[in-house]
């Protein structure tokens, strides 16, 4: 027999008690006993343990929570009459975790909630609208408890992307929240003249390997997903020299490449050096050249009209992101860094590649460099990381343009 509430004790026909029926997470009141007579009827369900909730007094409480586990608690309750003349408690089934009769705590909110962002991670504001109840949340998938992290109501959260939030809210005298959920998936922005008409057209590939474009040629409408299979960092450029870009993703070491005159049939190439990649045309034969900028900021090139064969360490002595494209107009790729701070430091071929910069277009994120305007020219992107594309077009001096917001893709759909 299992005892709830206290240790077992030792009944008198006349003693006060009500029979209770757990299975280990639900607690069933059953019936009651007054005066050796008892009211309702019990039906035990199978693997079922029983027992009494003893109490002392006609003003007592009748049971408390002492001993109970998954999140299980007891209704409490007292008999109001003195004499015992009739029946005062009623069966009672209630689900785990709750109190009867009890409100409760307002279910938490995140801004944003949930959604398809660029970048390593996303704030998110957690609220909740009960006054003087504890958040807690966690970022490992799992249900929060009261043994994790706690958020103040309006602070943030960082979530690493790809990522699931989750948040409860408790407060005393009060059942807790439900649990509130979001998930919030990571993109990484790609570009290139996938369509051959001369302008670039944005992509975002997403952590399954599904590629989303824009192409300039249908009025930059979304088309896509685009399934490659393969996750890791994107990139184009046109290695077959069609005037198509190539789409590429990059594993560790291993290229896989998609080449548009094979009719995108996936090959394979290990390159032997890890780190991020780029894709330009570095000689100047049309073809693109890939580049892999390994952590300690070093460019090793494999040249097209070198038969591949690779070259470097090239040094930057510059900390940041590398992007690459024709800023001069000469037909050779010019290597660019950004630093942490949002600085373009530029190195013009036509210049000796002697470095120019900082240039600093007020805009974090990252940095493309590709000629969505048709001019010749490459001209400097960058995807923050709501996923808003800021662009730079040579063809309007440079200046700044609108935020065009093309992740999530499923709000916007058109640049």
């Amino acid at each position: 027999m299992e005892i709830l509430g206290a240790a077992a004790p030792s009944l008198e026909s006349s003693d006060n008690v009500m029979l209770v029926v757990s299975d280990g997470k639900d607690i069933t009141f059953l019936s009651e006993v007054l005066d050796g007579v008892a009211w309702g009827s019990p039906t035990l369900s199978s693997g079922c343990a029983f027992g009494v909730a003893p109490r002392l007094a006609e003003t007592e409480t009748f049971a408390n929570t002492a001993g109970l586990d998954d999140g299980s608690s007891l209704q409490r309750l007292t008999d109001t009459d003195t004499d015992n003349s009739a029946q005062d408690f009623h069966v009672l089934s209630r689900s785990p975790g709750k109190l009867n009769n009890l409100s409760t705590v307002a279910t938490p909110t995140f801004n944003p909630d949930g959604g398809i962002y660029s970048g390593g991670s996303v704030n998110v504001t957690v609220s909740c609208a009960t006054a003087g109840a504890t958040i807690r949340y966690t970022t490992n998938g799992s249900d929060p408890t009261e043994s994790s992290p706690v958020v103040a109501s309006g602070g943030t959260v960082p979530v690493s992307l790809p990522g699931i939030l989750k948040a409860k809210a408790w407060k005393t005298g009060m059942n807790p929240s439900a649990v509130k959920s979001a998930a919030y998936t990571r993109v990484v922005p790609a570009a290139g003249d996938f369509d051959g008409d001369g302008f670039a057209d944005p992509a975002v590939v997403d952590t399954e390997g599904n590629w989303y474009v824009w192409f300039s040629s249908a009025g930059y409408a979304r088309n896509g997903p685009y399934v490659s299979g393969v996750s890791g960092t994107p990139a184009a450029g046109d290695f077959d020299g069609d005037g198509f870009a190539d789409p590429v993703v990059v594993r560790g070491t291993t290229w896989h490449v998609w080449l548009s005159t094979a009719g995108y049939q996936e090959s394979r190439h290990d390159l032997g050096v890890s780190g991020t990649p780029v894709l330009a045309d570095f000689d100047g034969d049309g073809l693109a050249d890939p580049v892999v900028v390994n952590a300690a900021g070093n460019w090793y090139v494999w040249f097209s009209s070198a038969g591949y064969a690779r070259s470097g360490p090239y040094t930057s002595d510059v900390a940041g992101a590398p992007a690459a494209g024709a800023f001069d107009g000469d037909g050779f790729a010019d290597p660019v860094v950004v630093d942490a701070a949002g600085n373009w430091y530029v190195w013009f071929s036509a210049a000796g590649y002697v470095m120019d910069g900082p240039y600093d277009l007020g805009i974090r994120g990252a940095p493309l460099a590709t000629d969505f305007d048709g001019d010749g020219l490459a001209d400097p992107v960058v995807v923050d990381a709501a996923g808003n594309w800021y662009v730079w077009f040579s063809s309007a001096g440079y200046a700044r343009s609108v935020p065009y917001p093309l992740t999530p893709w499923l709000e916007q759909e058109n640049w």
